[in-house]
């Protein structure tokens, strides 16, 4: 580069930083706007405190709220019919304002959150704010951390290679669970006993239950009855979902709770 080409070779450098700004900015209000619709379908459901009444051209009933609590759920329209967006964009000086926005598109929105002259108000503007701010500093912390992570390349490809080997030791643990019943290993191979547990989780995240419960157990005793008993089969499968379930779950329960206490204090 001359220096004749030096202020247009920086002048070009400059804009493409700062487009590249400019959409970092709009990528952040868009998940800005995400978790505002993620806190309105949280704020305007569940239960309120207020009368029962009888839905219309329904035997249903629905719960009422009471002043002050946001409205209740009784056709789910004001839930439900929310259109979000992002204005704003480059400005004169070469950066960005954006602003991201959800708007009800109920006509009533207003009367309930306002209140008429005869109706209290059920505001929930505010804690759909509230709500969301909680989202949107946790949406922050991930991409703080994710950026660190993804610019320091031994802490990302420890991170591979720590789920690479917590992923192999999951899969591994139906042959473990069986040679801990049986004390004789499946006539597989290392390879083929990863591939037949991998063929497992994929089945088993297919299959619509709570927590894998019912599927894993079938999905289980499909693939590994045929080289063992079943009794063996049975046995083993038990030991697996406590291993991989059941135990951590327990043990996940005086966690949560300590957690949450020294959180509280």
């Amino acid at each position: 580069m001359t220096p004749e080409q030096a202020p247009d070779g920086v002048r070009e450098a400059v804009e493409k930083e700062v487009k590249h700004i400019n959409q970092k900015v709009r990528s952040k209000a868009a998940r800005v706007n995400n978790a505002l619709r993620n806190a309105e379908l949280e704020v305007l459901k569940g239960q309120r405190g207020g009368k029962r009444y009888r839905k219309p051209h329904s035997k249903r009933t629905y719960q009422a709220s009471s002043p002050g609590e946001p409205p209740a759920r009784r056709t789910g329209a004001l839930r439900l019919q929310w259109a979000k967006g992002v204005d704003g964009g480059s400005s004169g000086s070469g950066g960005a304002k954006y602003t991201a926005y959800i708007e009800s598109q109920v006509p009533y929105a207003g009367y309930l959150e306002n209140g008429t002259s005869k109706m209290a108000a059920r505001p929930y503007v505010e804690k759909i704010k509230e709500k969301a701010k909680a989202g949107i500093a946790q949406m922050e912390d991930f991409s703080r951390v994710g950026s660190v992570v993804i610019k320091d390349k031994q802490q990302w490809i420890g991170l591979i290679f720590r789920n690479a080997v917590k992923i192999t030791c999951l899969y591994a643990l139906p042959a473990v669970a069986i040679f801990a019943v049986t004390g004789e290993r499946l006539p597989l191979s290392v390879l083929e006993c990863l591939a037949f547990s991998s063929v497992m989780q994929l089945l088993i995240g297919v299959i619509p239950s709570s927590g894998g419960t019912g599927s894993t157990e079938l999905v289980f005793l499909m693939l590994f009855g045929s080289m063992t008993e079943k009794s063996v089969c049975g046995a083993a499968m038990i030991l697996y979902r406590m291993a991989t379930y059941y135990l951590p779950f327990l043990i996940s329960i005086p966690l949560l709770f300590f957690g949450k206490r020294s959180t509280e204090a």
